[in-house]
This record gives structure tokens, sequence and C-alpha cells, in this order.
């Protein structure tokens, strides 16, 4: 009798153990999963800040291309009434 008691307790240490375990696992994998949230967040931040100044950078080069087409207008303007003077 004492035997099958005693197989009980090494079975219920033994799912203690597994248990354990798998709470350990469970912990780490929430730790990773934690940091990958942060980083995500953080990437968004960052992608976020870069789209901004990409789209500043963009602003600025439509505007020394209207520039330049103006510049050029003016000067195709200027040659064509220096030939006509």
């Amino acid at each position: 009798m004492t035997t099958s008691y005693s197989d009980s307790v090494y079975i219920s240490i033994d799912e203690l153990k597994i248990a354990n375990s798998k709470m350990v696992e469970l912990k780490y994998k929430d730790e990773i999963i934690f940091n990958l949230r942060q980083r995500i967040s953080n990437d968004d931040e960052i992608i976020n800040n870069l789209s901004e100044e990409l789209k500043s950078e963009a602003k600025k080069v439509k505007q020394y291309k209207l520039r330049s087409y103006i510049a050029t207008g003016v000067a195709a303007i200027c040659v064509i009434l220096y030939i006509f003077k």
C-alpha cells in the first residue's frame, strides 16, 4: 500500500516538474513577445520620423524643380527676345 502512495506522489512531482518547465517556457515567451513589441513600436516611430523627413525633402526637391523650370522659361524668353531685337 505504501508503494501505490509513493507512486502517486512521484507522479504528481513529475507533473509539477512538467508544469514548472511549461511556466518557465511561457515566462520566456512573454518576455520575448514584450521585447518584440517594444522594438516594433520603436521601428514605427523611426519610420514615421523618416517619412516626415522624406516628405520635407520631397517638398524641397519639388521647389527646386519648379525654380529650375521657371529659370529655364525666363532664359528661353530672354533668348527669343534677344534674337528678335
